[in-house]
């Protein structure tokens, strides 16, 4: 053919304009539908701009011979724009390529900081467990109750038990003072009926617990001047000085036998003070341990939150990069299906004018 026996490069694509304003008039409306994508590839491509006019304008045309009656300036479009799609395949690639590395990038950090929050999440409820038993030994209230009630019991116990040593060590003493000076002074003088010292005396023989009945003659006795007074009177001061006697006896007697009471008093005193601190301590360090505790949960539902956080942060960026990558792997499947394919079939067979309508 004639048309073979032309230059190729710029005289070829001097000739290519040449044909393809002779079968312009013959490239169907599905042809150019066809070659419409190829088109707009060619046009985006980085190539000088008189280039890629030239070879979007002569595509069809070359595109539409079949495969044995292209001229060499076809062969050379065609191969061209081969390039450009070969370069558009590779980049598409490089996105696919690129997002299907950023998605798996977030998947590693998003389980990274999965793994974070679901560790904070068992220490959390480590936390709480501790805490809420801490809350029920927080029974040492009751035992910090009953060691005050223990010591208020033993120390009224004390008081009550020295109280009365202390008066019966008072009475002894008055008896073997006050009563028996008395007496000796009342002996040979006389006292003023109804006076204080009556009263008194009458206080200390009942203290003492002398005889009723002869503490009441002792008392009508010394109220009588000396010489009015007769045998029987002076039978009852020698009785009252000998039942005296015997009353301070017997509360010497129970003051010494007090000591010991008293000992134990003091001892049961201190041993429950003991108790109350002890018991004060403990339940002062657990207050403290359940601060502690409270302190800690508090931290890690921050940082569990911080962690939710952040997991929900890169749940966002997973699924934008998951979106990424269906995008690339679409668009790159859908340019090999579809612009790509349509370029092989028709590079490689051509189409035939009475197969357009096919």
């Amino acid at each position: 053919m004639a048309s073979k026996k032309r230059p190729a490069a710029v005289a070829g694509c001097t000739a290519a304009g040449h044909h393809v304003q002779k079968r312009r008039l013959h490239v169907s409306t599905q042809v150019q539908g066809k070659c419409n994508g190829i088109i707009a590839v060619v046009a985006d491509a980085p190539v000088p701009k008189s280039v890629s006019n030239m070879l979007a304008s002569v595509l069809g045309a070359s595109l539409t011979l079949p495969k044995d009656e292209r001229h060499r300036y076809h062969v050379e479009v065609i191969d061209m724009v081969a390039e450009i799609l070969t370069g558009r395949t590779v980049y598409l690639q490089s996105n696919a390529d690129e997002a299907h590395a950023t998605l798996l990038k977030c998947q590693t950090e998003k389980s990274s900081r999965d793994s974070a929050a679901s560790e904070i999440s068992k220490e959390l409820v480590t936390l709480q467990k501790v805490a809420s038993a801490r809350k029920v030994d927080a029974a040492e209230h009751q035992l910090m109750d009953q060691a005050k009630e223990q010591l208020d019991s033993c120390l009224r116990s004390q008081k009550e038990g020295d109280s009365a040593l202390e008066s019966t060590a008072a009475t002894k003493i008055a008896l073997g003072t006050v009563f028996k000076d008395s007496l000796e002074l009342y002996k040979t003088t006389a006292v003023e009926e109804n006076s204080d010292t009556v009263k008194l005396l009458q206080n200390l023989g009942n203290d003492g617990k002398l005889d009723a009945s002869l503490l009441k003659c002792f008392l009508c006795v010394i109220v009588k001047p000396p010489e009015q007074r007769g045998q029987f009177d002076m039978v009852v001061l020698g009785q009252v000085e000998a039942e005296r006697s015997q009353a301070t006896a017997r509360l010497a007697d129970a003051v010494a036998a007090g000591d010991g009471p008293k000992r134990d008093r003091a001892e049961a005193v201190a041993v429950a003070k003991k108790n109350l601190d002890e018991a004060n301590a403990k339940l002062q360090t657990l207050k403290q341990a359940i601060n502690e505790d409270l302190a800690a949960e508090t931290a890690s539902k921050q940082r569990l939150s911080a962690a939710h956080q952040e997991v929900g942060r890169y749940l966002a960026i997973w699924r934008k990069a998951e979106d990424a990558v269906r995008i690339a792997d679409e668009e790159l499947a859908a340019f090999r299906k579809g612009t790509l394919g349509t370029f092989e079939e028709l590079r490689e067979s051509g189409m035939k004018f009475g197969n357009f309508g096919a």
